[in-house]
């Protein structure tokens, strides 16, 4: 078997838990909880929000629209319950528990130790937070001061572990046979595309709390087999996997640093009535797979562009069963929309950032590597 240590170390794991061991722990890990979440800062910058392509819908995000106003759903697609929305999240959400548990079956502390690594923490009990001001002056659209506005960063990396005394991150990702095809088929370039800007935000907010990364791994894995009469098959490979790793490059920390001030200013420029345009009517990606609705169906569905509907009514908690408008609400729906925080002249003293479930003061720091390096395991 040939490949990326990471995809030799989940086969290595399926193969050492059993079915019964395998879903209990699974169970297990997708009932973790981030017990503090509802006392972060309610209006935040993460990883998947700096990839989002739509500055429309990164806004409406950004300041907690639910896809439709005044009703919460998780899984949708257009602003409406949607059911492959619900089969791939669940599929996602299972399958990082299974892969975390295979992987601690192989590890150095937990595990059989075939592989030189260390779990340190998992989603969504790490926690990634950093708190800080833009460069950017802004107006208050109520008082009319000006000065920097808080900026709020918060990430859940999916794996946190030591290698060989170094902290690297590892994104889990269970997309379609399909894509994963695709994927191989197209080259680094494509999944960068798809999953780089959050693998790079990842990366730099966990690097501002002081952790040395220098790599994050976007690990995809399908659920399904090869097929037994595949040359992967006969090789020794019997999953359907990808790995593209991210490594850390000068830069990084400046994109990030732009694209959140982006949302901010834009966010700014919504309060005073000026919000981002929507794709053309028509647009299949991403309008096709995105939590708004971009026209009006004729059932009274309220449009991603009617963002007035979303300021002047209150979103309230959703009910058992979806009411009699287009149910939906959008996976990363968070508390009710905060106001705008204060521009001020200059920044007061900020609060210290929570720290990582895991300390990892004792390590080391890492020299950068350079950008042309490639994976040191293959």
């Amino acid at each position: 078997m040939t490949g990326h240590w990471l995809e030799e170390a989940l086969q290595e794991g399926l193969e050492t838990l059993d079915g019964p061991e395998l879903l209990k722990q699974a169970i297990a890990h997708v009932q973790l909880e981030d017990t503090q979440r509802e006392q972060r800062a309610a209006k935040r910058i993460s990883p998947t929000l700096i990839s989002e392509e739509c500055s429309l819908a990164a806004v409406k995000r950004y300041r907690h629209h639910s896809p439709q106003p005044g009703w919460e759903w998780r899984s949708v697609k257009r602003g409406r319950p949607s059911a492959s929305s619900n089969m791939h999240t669940f599929r996602g959400t299972i399958a990082e528990g299974m892969v975390i548990a295979a992987l601690r079956a192989v590890s150095q502390g937990e595990g059989t130790g075939r592989y030189p690594f260390q779990i340190l923490g998992v989603s969504p009990t790490c926690v990634f937070e950093h708190e800080s001001w833009s460069e950017t002056q802004f107006q208050d659209p109520v008082t009319g001061w000006w000065g920097p506005l808080q900026v709020n960063y918060l990430a859940y990396p999916d794996i946190l572990m030591l290698v060989e005394g170094q902290p690297e991150l590892v994104q889990l990702k269970c997309p379609s046979v399909h894509a994963i095809a695709r994927y191989k088929r197209d080259g680094p370039a494509t999944v960068h595309k798809r999953y780089g800007p959050q693998a790079i935000a990842e990366m730099v907010i966990g690097r501002w709390m002081g952790i040395p990364i220098s790599v994050n791994h976007v690990l995809l894995y399908a659920f399904e087999g090869t097929l037994p009469s595949s040359e992967e098959n006969k090789s020794g490979r019997e999953l359907l996997t990808a790995l593209y790793s991210e490594f850390w490059e000068e830069g990084m920390e400046r994109f990030v640093q732009m694209s959140a001030e982006r949302i901010v200013e834009l966010d700014q420029e919504a309060s005073r009535g000026t919000w981002p345009r929507a794709y053309p009517v028509g647009t299949t990606w991403p309008c096709d797979y995105c939590n708004y609705a971009r026209v009006e169906d004729g059932s009274g569905l309220i449009t991603c562009e009617e963002n007035e509907r979303w300021e002047t009514q209150r979103s309230t908690s959703s009910p058992a069963m979806p009411p009699a408008l287009p149910a939906a609400s959008s996976s990363t729906t968070a508390p009710p929309t905060a106001a705008p925080a204060p521009m001020l002249s200059s920044p007061p003293q900020l609060p210290a950032p929570s720290s990582p479930v895991v300390s990892l003061a004792p390590l080391r720091q890492i020299p950068e590597p350079p950008a042309h390096l490639q994976p040191r395991r293959s």
